[in-house]
């Protein structure tokens, strides 16, 4: 036997297995193949058999979409999935010359495969509506968002996404409050193909579960013309759940540098927005609901803006906030690049001036990206009674 070869690919078949005959489909004259044994291929245990079977009923187009249409009601679960894909093909072929009678028979049977017992046809049916949108289906596909498979919603929100029709809205953004990450994010891009500014405001003012509403106000900053504020979102109501922090965190984020970018007017709004942003931000953070994390994110972003920089340098100043607290404070000033703000000066000097070696060091480090002849003579003076002492 041949040495080992370190990283080849062995083929490992079992002693006295059968050899599988025609694996490829190669023997098999397909163009003489009646439609009738055309559907008996569609369930083929051999892969490339049924490939070549489903590139056949492609090929034939509009004369077999009466087989694939009976399968798809009285086949078998294989054959089921292979006679759907087959007519997606038919029906997104450019040069199939189908009729418009022979389209509706086809979506019809796409149709009948979004009601099929098992969720793995209805998720292929959803699946054929992203590739071959159809208007009529709507409803359908609706419906199919309350389905008992999470797989079938998922695609079944790409679907509706693609009808770009607004009478979907309210059933998606009802979606947005849920666990499962995917589910969300279909949903969610949904309302963005959908991009009906409109009516997602409309859907949103009913709303009232904050997951709801950040999610589909992060949908609507994507499409809107101009930078939109959140609506119906209690600004004191920080979420608890942190992975709704992050997501909200970056809804500001993108708002904030919207309005900076585009010149909008509503900047002037902006600053006492953001003001009351922070402070339900550390009331939350207070409570225990809210990490040190997310509030050095948000202050390294938004302490440009005068409220911001007024409580943070309030907090600093504060003999009453805890050390950790004040880490994450320095931290997020630590990741900024703004002129030093007035409030700022008198704390972060109290800081470099501490007899607490982990305070002098966090002080430090948070006023490396601010430039200010103040702090760094400061510093200059701590670095030589350093040298002095050693």
């Amino acid at each position: 036997a041949n040495p080992d070869v370190l990283g080849g690919i062995y083929r490992i078949t079992r002693d006295g297995m059968t050899p599988m005959v025609d694996p490829r489909g190669t023997r098999i004259d397909w163009s003489a193949r009646s439609n009738a044994q055309l559907a008996g291929d569609l369930m083929e245990t051999r892969f490339a058999v049924r490939e070549r079977a489903i590139d056949e009923c492609v090929r034939r187009g509009d004369i077999i979409i009466d087989t694939l249409s009976s399968v798809i009601r009285n086949g078998d679960i294989p054959a089921r999935y292979s006679s759907i894909w087959a007519l997606t093909r038919i029906l997104n072929k450019p040069t199939s010359g189908l009729t418009p009678q022979s389209v509706t028979r086809a979506q019809t049977a796409l149709k009948v495969a979004l009601e099929d017992r098992e969720a793995g046809v209805r998720q292929i049916a959803c699946q054929a509506f992203t590739s071959v949108p159809d208007a009529t289906a709507l409803e359908m596909l609706i419906a199919k968002l309350k389905d008992e498979s999470l797989a079938v919603r998922r695609v079944a929100a790409n679907a509706i996404g693609r009808l770009q029709n607004a009478a979907a809205i309210p059933e998606l953004v009802s979606m947005l409050n849920g666990t499962d990450r995917e589910l969300m994010h279909a949903a969610t891009y949904a309302l963005i193909e959908i991009a009906d500014t409109k009516n997602l405001e409309a859907a949103l003012s009913n709303q009232s579960e904050p997951a709801v509403l950040i999610r589909g106000h992060v949908a609507l900053q994507q499409f809107a013309t101009e930078p939109k504020a959140p609506r119906g979102t209690a600004l004191c109501d920080w979420p608890t759940d942190a992975g709704l922090q992050r997501e909200l965190l970056g809804y500001y984020r993108r708002y904030f540098r919207s309005i900076h970018n585009a010149g909008a007017a509503g900047s002037e709004k902006l600053n006492p927005e953001m003001g009351q942003v922070l402070a339900s931000l550390v009331d939350q953070r207070q409570a225990g609901h809210v990490t040190d994390d997310i509030v050095a994110n948000f202050v390294a972003e938004f302490a440009a803006l005068p409220t911001v920089a007024e409580r943070v340098g309030q907090l600093l100043s504060d003999n009453a906030t805890p050390t950790d607290f004040r880490t994450s404070l320095l931290s997020g000033i630590g990741r900024t690049n703004v002129a030093l703000p007035e409030s700022w000066i008198a704390p972060l000097m109290a800081e470099l001036d501490s007899n607490d070696a982990e305070r002098v060091t966090a002080g430090l480090t948070s006023i490396r990206s601010i430039k200010s002849d103040v702090l760094q003579k400061k510093v200059a003076a701590l670095a030589a009674a350093e040298q002095t002492t050693t």
